[in-house]
Order: structure tokens, then sequence, then C-alpha cells
């Protein structure tokens, strides 16, 4: 008995101290599948931007043909079906060049005459119809004013070229 004592007081008991091989591998392999599968969505996050882009043009669109309707419902501008100039600043004098805003169906119309002067659309590029961002084809904004009284305009969001 005495002869175990002694040599266990002998043996000194070695800790480990770091990673073994294979736990560090699998560290290595678990981080790589995280990162795989967060990869995608920080990817995404510059189509987002330009889809958050786009919503903002969509909403200043709304906000600003709102207030125009509502200016035009206060000066009793009549409800045509073809393109009247509304006097925004009623200073008596009607064109795009003074600030001024034609409408459809008391709404701005669907043209430059209409969407100059509606919204200040920088990083966008006006093309008929269409508020493009940075001039991409296929990520925009599309305004359709009314077709007939009562009717609202409507507003599309093309995302498809994001």
């Amino acid at each position: 008995m005495i002869f175990l004592e002694n040599l266990t007081k002998g043996m000194k008991m070695n800790k480990q101290q770091g990673f073994t091989l294979i736990e560090l591998i699998m560290v290595i392999v678990i981080l790589g599948i995280l990162a795989a599968t967060a990869l995608p969505r920080f990817i995404n996050l510059q189509e987002d931007a330009k889809v958050a882009s786009l919503e903002g043009m969509k909403g200043a669109l709304i906000s600003s043909a709102s207030m125009i309707h509502a200016t035009a419902l206060i000066r009793n501008q009549a409800s045509n079906a073809t393109s009247t100039w509304l006097d925004v600043n009623n200073n008596g004098t009607r064109s795009r060049a003074d600030g001024d805003v034609a409408v459809v169906y008391l709404y701005p119309t669907a043209d430059a005459n209409g969407l100059t002067n509606l919204v200040d659309f920088d990083g966008f590029t006006l093309s008929g119809t269409e508020f493009r961002l940075n001039g991409v084809n296929g990520c925009e904004v599309q305004y359709a004013h009314p077709t007939a009284a009562g009717n609202l305009p409507t507003y599309t969001i093309d995302k498809s070229n994001c």
C-alpha cells in the first residue's frame, strides 16, 4: 500500500490546455455553417435598401397627389377628363415653369406636366409615368392618374430589376 501511495505522489496530473484538434475542427465547421446561412441575408441588404427607396417615393407621390387634390377642391377646380392647369401658388399664371401642376379629375396628370413639380425625385429619373431609381428599368414606381371622376390614382412598384 505504501508503494502505491508513493507512486501516485510522484506522478503529476497533467491538465489539458487548449482545444484538441477535433474540437477545433468542429468549431470551424459550425462557424462555416452559420456563415453560409447568414450570408444570403446580408447580400439582400442592398436590394432591401432600393425597395425602401421605392416605397419612400410611392409615399411621397401619394402625399403630394393628395395635397394637389385637396388644393384643387378648395379652389373649386373643375373635374375634367382633359388636362387643365392648377395654379398651385395662386399667382394668376398657370405653367409648369411657374411651379404649377396639370391635373385630370383633380389629380396630377401622369406626364411631365403633372409630375415634374410634384415631388423632389433626387436619385430617380422621370421616364413617362415612371420614377426609375438611378434610371434602372424595372426598379421604379409607376403612377397613373384617375380614368374617371371619383376614381383614385394608382401607384405600382416594380422591383423586378432592383
